[in-house]
C-alpha cells in the first residue's frame, strides 16, 4: 500500500501536506476484486506474517546451516578432485 501511495504521488507530482486518513481498506478491497492479496489477513501482526512467509518460502539464507552435502574440499574428506578424461586440465 505504501509503495502504491509513493509511486502515485511521484507520478502525479502531489503531496499530502500532512497527515491524512488511511484508505488502506478501500485500496485492499479494490485489489481483492482484481484477485490480488487474497491470502492477506488484516489482523495478523508482524510475527504472524513472518511465520506465514517462513512456511511459504522455507528458511532464510541466514537460517541455513552447512551440512555434509554442502561441504567441499578437505572438510568433505576430499583431498583431490576426481579425474575424468573429458575434464582433464579444464578445472
Amino acid at each position: 500500500y505504501v509503495d502504491f501511495l509513493a509511486t502515485r504521488a511521484a507520478a502525479e507530482q502531489t503531496e499530502s501536506d500532512g497527515l491524512v486518513e488511511s484508505r488502506f481498506q478501500e485500496w485492499l478491497d479494490g485489489q481483492r476484486e482484481k484477485g490480488r492479496y487474497l491470502r492477506y489477513r488484516e489482523n495478523d501482526g508482524p510475527a504472524e506474517a513472518a511465520s506465514l512467509r517462513k512456511k511459504r518460502n522455507g528458511p532464510s539464507r541466514s537460517e541455513l546451516q552447512p551440512g555434509p552435502s554442502l561441504l567441499v574440499g578437505p572438510e568433505a574428506g576430499l583431498t583431490a578432485l576426481p579425474s575424468h578424461p573429458n575434464c582433464a586440465g579444464r578445472i
